[in-house]
């Protein structure tokens, strides 16, 4: 068979994969289904149709007016360097440019735009993003894969550093992280009580507590609890309080803390309806209630629109329709709630994965004006600065 004929029967493929997938879910389980049903495709066959979902995500669908398999394969040639191009361009069902493999990114996207019809704004849409941002470095990172971030702890990083060495792997220090370049077999080489996944931004955020004096710390939204694992790690004397609201998530956090060999504290809380009184269970098995302003530190790591992680989820950038109110209004309301529980001079950590101004600066200045709190710091880790994830963090005072 032609290559020719092989690249389009990928992209056939690709799209019955994509008509699959249900928007605004995860693509990974919709991907590994469709691929173990279809038993005679070969590693080549999986590579490639991998890369042209994940294309068409990223670039594909904002190829306005074209059939669905055409906006696959512009998407995928425009991303990927495909040793077999010369073999099959000119049998393509659209002509690109003679000099198509010379061009560099920017100017094939602007090739699409012009003879194709590329709307940008579906790449990532600007309206309503931070003005803290460069709109067109943020549409180029929706591109870009970002690194493996690993979180280790100050006595393993040597002996990581040694064994990764060993392996053959290129790493970059940057601070207290570790990045590894993505397909790192990180658990072949590393043992689990040696490193967390953890992102960039997400350690990054953490540094404007690293002056504070802290003695007890509430994770109220902590999710598998990482932010507050690395807290914990590097101080062993935080008392450390973790909750949220579903219970394999917290199932997930006890056996994380227990791999790092950390005492805990966890609750299953809901934070929109949240109680006076906060019921924690200690990892000794000690039952304790937490009543209002006990805490000196209360991280809200709110639930968001996720933005700021849309390189390495890009299937949710399609799925997009526009902010919606009521992650706002549930961001008001944990933040508000969180504050009850931070002691007068205590401090709040509001942290998202966004980039939209509505749940970052929009949300915390709402808070100031009807609370009586003050901001200390805030600002982005930008994920196009550093090959990662973006977030947004803002430090208050009670």
């Amino acid at each position: 068979m032609k290559s020719a004929q092989i690249v389009k029967r990928h992209a056939t493929f690709s799209g019955e994969c994509l008509s699959r997938h249900q928007n605004g879910k995860p693509f990974t389980p919709t991907l590994s289904t469709y691929l173990k049903s279809n038993k005679s495709f070969g590693s080549r066959d999986r590579r490639r149709i991998r890369a042209m979902c994940y294309a068409w995500f990223r670039l594909g669908h904002a190829l306005e007016g074209l059939e669905l398999e055409n906006q696959i394969l512009l998407s995928y040639l425009c991303l990927e360097d495909d040793a077999q191009f010369a073999e099959f361009h000119s049998d393509l069902p659209f002509q690109l440019s003679d000099n198509w493999t010379t061009m560099n990114l920017v100017e094939r996207l602007d090739y699409l735009e012009q003879n194709f019809s590329l709307n940008r704004n579906l790449i990532f849409p600007a309206e309503g993003i931070s003005s803290k941002f460069d709109m067109e470095k943020l549409r180029q990172h929706q591109f870009q894969q970002p690194l493996l971030w690993l979180s280790v702890s100050e006595e393993n990083r040597k002996s990581v550093k040694n064994k990764l060495d060993l392996a053959d792997v290129e790493v970059q220090v940057q601070g207290t992280a570790m990045a590894l370049p993505i397909s790192t077999p990180v658990q072949s080489i590393l043992k689990s009580y040696e490193f967390e996944i953890q992102d960039y931004s997400s350690q990054m955020a953490l540094k404007s507590l690293d002056k504070l004096k802290i003695k007890t710390l509430w994770d109220c939204c902590a999710g598998s609890g990482g932010k507050s694992l690395l807290l914990s790690r590097n101080n062993n004397k935080l008392d450390t309080y973790a909750s949220d609201i579903r219970p394999n998530i917290l199932q997930n956090l006890k056996q994380r803390f227990k791999l790092h060999r950390r005492d805990y504290c966890i609750g299953r809380i809901d934070m929109v309806d949240c109680p006076d009184v906060l019921s924690f269970v200690r990892s000794n098995g000690g039952e304790e209630a937490i009543e209002q302003e006990h805490f000196d530190l209360v991280l809200v790591d709110a639930p968001c629109t996720g933005s700021g992680t849309w390189n390495r989820n890009p299937e949710h950038v399609a799925a997009f329709k526009g902010l919606d109110d009521s992650f706002m209004e549930r961001q008001e309301k944990i933040l508000t709630n969180a504050s009850r529980f931070v002691k007068s001079g205590g401090y709040i950590l509001y942290l998202t994965c966004s980039v939209f101004e509505a749940e970052n600066e929009g949300m915390v200045s709402a808070f100031i004006e009807n609370s009586s709190v003050k901001l200390l710091e805030e600002g982005y880790i930008k994920g196009y600065e550093h090959q990662s994830d973006t977030m947004y963090f803002a430090l208050l005072q009670k």
